[in-house]
């Protein structure tokens, strides 16, 4: 009965000892991955991050480019605003110097018209 009770005790401790090793292993394994999976989403946010980056730089790029083509445009336009205001403020002289020559010959037609009548 000694000899059973041993026998016994010894089968009780090794399968305490083959769970607390398949249980270690478990956890070993588990935790392997965990560290596997936390490494993966971190690569995965990191290159998230630099391509968020990358595609922020370029945008950021196109609205410089966008902006300044739309600098060279307003200085075109405006350039193009002076010289027809000028052509307006020459046509502007133009037509006042008319209107004075036509005013002049109306006052000189009336003038002589008015002497004829009074001759």
């Amino acid at each position: 009965e000694e000899q059973h009770k041993q026998s016994l005790a010894d089968f009780v401790r090794n399968f305490n000892e083959q769970v607390e090793k398949t249980h270690a292993g478990w956890w070993d394994k588990h935790r392997a991955e965990f560290e596997t999976a936390r490494a993966s989403v971190a690569s995965y946010q990191a290159a998230r991050a630099e391509t968020f980056a990358a595609k922020h730089a370029e945008e950021q790029r196109q609205l410089e480019a966008d902006r300044a083509a739309a600098q060279v445009e307003l200085r075109g336009f405006e350039a193009d605003e002076e010289t027809r205001l000028e052509e307006q403020r020459q046509r502007q002289v133009q037509l006042a110097g008319r209107h004075e020559e036509e005013l002049h010959e109306l006052t000189i037609s009336h003038v002589t018209s008015t002497r004829r009548i009074s001759i």
